[in-house]
């Protein structure tokens, strides 16, 4: 088989680009395969109904969803409660190092003088 060369361009180590033909009917096919499908009255109302029920179950409290929402709401609570309890401890811990610090220096001084 002999394949004419490339314009501009060398085709030694190279494969050369080969061209296929494909009739108006298959192009549009082509198209239409990768398009969105276009939505029917029926699918349109099916995808409103859907919407509309999520929607009113979102506000339901008894719902798996709403049941994982709550205990995640619960844990980030805690752990900002405990955080603030951390805090709390370890500002009290700083005053108390610090008040140990000062009377350490004062009974230094006391027995240097």
């Amino acid at each position: 088989r002999h394949r004419p060369p490339q314009l501009g361009s060398s085709t030694r180590g190279h494969a050369a680009a080969t061209m296929s033909t494909i009739s108006r009917a298959e192009l549009r096919r082509m198209q239409l395969s990768v398009q969105p499908p276009e939505m029917t009255n029926s699918e349109a109302r099916r995808q409103q109904l859907k919407k509309l029920s999520d929607e009113r179950v979102s506000h339901w409290p008894n719902t798996l969803q709403a049941t994982r929402k709550k205990k995640e709401n619960w844990k980030k609570e805690k752990m900002a409660a405990e955080e603030l309890n951390r805090q709390k401890v370890d500002r009290e811990e700083a005053e108390l190092q610090k008040r140990l610090r000062i009377e350490s220096i004062r009974r230094a001084n006391t027995i240097l003088y």
